[in-house]
């Protein structure tokens, strides 16, 4: 189920109206969280003097909450993503868009980290110098300006697929186009279009152009 609300009386209102949640605390158990952060350009300019728009970024937060349910506690997995840029707001600061997707829980092994050995230099042996790592395969790289942000003209369904085929693209590396296909072809369910790239990535089934590095 989609729910959609604009300004900040109904958002705040629909807030009020969800079940009480509690999260785990950030600084204690940083693990349960993955944070992504991209750069978005071509937002529009609230001031209104720069026809090109101004910076801003995509802040894309994974993790788990609590909730009570008839006196039931259930644990769940949230996929959230805020596009932020300059405004009038607390730190002059304005949310644009805030996209919650809740899902039942999948735990946060995807994004542990993975121990590795560190080599012992011999006594004597020159220290190995690490070679710069190649940038990236850009998560946010081709996107049009303005990409997954409102605009006059724009409808709110528009931008809300636009910010999932950002979330996808950012993810698997993918252009916006095969990003896109694979959303629609799975009726816009995240979950769904990430395990169907899996699947097609594994069977070998994608071609090199469906990727922004050509890989």
């Amino acid at each position: 189920m989609t729910r959609g609300y604009k300004g900040p009386q109904k958002i705040a209102e629909m807030w009020n109206s969800l079940p009480q949640t509690r999260h785990p605390e950030l600084d204690v158990h940083p693990e349960q969280y993955l944070i992504e952060c991209h750069q978005l350009p071509g937002l529009p300019d609230p001031t209104g003097q720069s026809p090109t728009g101004v910076g801003g970024l995509i802040i894309e937060v994974h993790g788990k909450f609590d909730e009570s349910v008839d006196g039931k506690i259930e644990t769940r997995s949230f996929d959230r993503s805020f596009i932020i840029g300059p405004g009038n707001g607390p730190g002059g600061i304005r949310v644009l868009n805030d996209i919650m997707c809740a899902r039942a829980y999948g735990g946060h092994e995807a994004w542990s980290p993975e121990s590795q050995p560190i080599p012992q230099a011999q006594a004597g042996a020159p220290m190995p110098t690490a070679a710069p790592a190649p940038p990236t395969a850009g998560a946010l790289a081709g996107f049009p300006k303005g990409y997954g942000a409102p605009a006059p003209g724009k409808s709110e369904t528009q931008v809300q697929q636009e910010q999932l085929v950002a979330q996808i693209s950012a993810k698997s590396g993918m252009t916006l186009q095969y990003s896109e296909m694979a959303l629609s072809g799975n009726g816009w369910n995240l979950d769904a279009a990430w395990k169907n790239f899996e699947e097609l990535k594994a069977q070998g089934a994608l071609p090199a152009n469906a990727f922004l590095n050509g890989a």
